[in-house]
This record gives C-alpha cells, structure tokens and sequence, in this order.
C-alpha cells in the first residue's frame, strides 16, 4: 500500500545502494514535516479507497512496518485499534534474513547486497524498530493496545481472538467465529520453515537484542 508514496522501506528493496535511506523511511514520525504530512495523505487517501470498496466495513491492517510509525498511525487514526504480536527473536530474525534474500534476487535493480548486509539490516531495523516501540507505549491508551506473545496465539488462537475482540470492544466476535475455526482447522497441517541460527547470529542477537528478552521475558540461548 505505501508504495504509492516515496515514504516506504518497500524501495529498499530495488534500490540497494540507498538501502539506510529507504530503512530511515520506516520511521515517519522521525521524518522532516513535510514528508510526513505527504506520508500520511497518501496514507489517508488509499485507506479511503480501500474503505470505499469493502463498502464501509472497519479495515484490519497487517504490516510489519507500522510498528515502526505506531505512533504515527495513533496520531492519524486517534480511535485506532492496534494488535502487537511479538515473537521470539531467535525465529524472527533468522527468518527475516531469508525473506529479504529472496526478496532482494526478485527485485533488485542493482546487485543485490551480500549476507554480511542483510543480515546487519534486518538487526539494526528490528532493534530500532523496539527501542522506539517500548519508549512510545505508555501513548497508546490501554482498551487501544493488546500485545500477545506469537508462540501462546498459535496454540490457542480462537481464545486469543475472543481476548482481542473483547478488549478492544470490536463487537461480533460471535458471528464471526465460524469463519474463524474454520481458518484455524484448515491450517492444522501446515509446516513452518525451520532455520538453524549459526553461533555468530546468536552472539549478534544477544548483544543487540537483550533489551527485547528482557522486555518479553524470553530466555536467551548461551553462546558457543
């Protein structure tokens, strides 16, 4: 959705060379006065579109960089609900490193950027994306905000979505629990990717990340 605007870390992905000044994109609160304001008018403007075609029904967002402008977002959207899902930095990171090398092969314009590059990309991004999260979450008003820990969602999802919806006083949880459980059964037999984290990712993890373990109450693993 944001590629419609020059605003987006999406660009990083074509254009390497520029990849930090497409990653500082993610962060549009942090940004100069008027590339924010046309952030968020683009922004605005699709939303409307998209409102518009599901004929006026409430839209449910999902994107890995609005956690990076939450507050951006809560600035534009007062009444907003948000859900943060966290996860294991163990999984995400590793799993992140692989999305953006198959990304960057497809869409590169330049040549791609070695491991060493992504793998300090996705680090640095993920960290400041956290640091930035933890700092502004005293902003989100309390029946606004619901964070669920990944690994407790996925072994109890239709409960946790009762929670969400209750808590956020969303209202028809029950008309749509149908819909749910069958979602839920349909995905019993799916496999997730699996990635072995080399010793010196581990080392990378613990030493930029122990603020988020700390935060979550994850254990860290021991370095070899």
């Amino acid at each position: 959705m944001n590629l419609s605007s020059q605003v987006c870390i999406a660009h990083m992905l074509c254009f390497v060379k520029r990849y930090q000044y497409y990653l500082d994109q993610a962060f549009v609160d942090e940004l100069p006065c008027g590339p924010r304001r046309n952030w968020g008018r683009v922004y605005t403007y699709l939303l409307k579109k998209q409102t518009f075609l599901c004929r006026n029904k409430q839209l449910m967002l999902k994107s890995p960089d609005s956690t990076c402008h939450a507050v951006e977002l809560l600035r534009l959207f007062p009444d907003g609900k948000f859900i943060n899902i966290y996860r294991n930095p163990y999984n995400v990171i590793p799993s992140t490193i692989n999305m953006f090398n198959k990304l960057f092969a497809q869409q590169a314009l330049q040549d791609p950027p070695d491991s060493d590059l992504v793998e300090k990309t996705v680090l640095e991004l993920f960290k400041r994306t956290y640091q930035k999260f933890f700092a502004e979450l005293q902003q989100f008003p309390a029946d606004q905000m619901v964070e669920v820990r990944y690994e407790d969602f996925e072994q109890r999802p239709i409960e946790y979505m009762r929670n969400f919806y209750e808590h956020l006083g969303l209202g028809g949880f029950e008309a749509a629990l149908p819909r749910f459980q069958e979602y839920v059964d349909s995905q019993k037999g799916y496999q997730k990717n699996h990635f072995t984290v080399r010793p010196e990712l581990v080392r990378k993890i613990n030493q930029e990340l122990k603020f988020y373990f700390e935060h979550y109450g994850y254990e860290m693993m021991q370095e070899v």
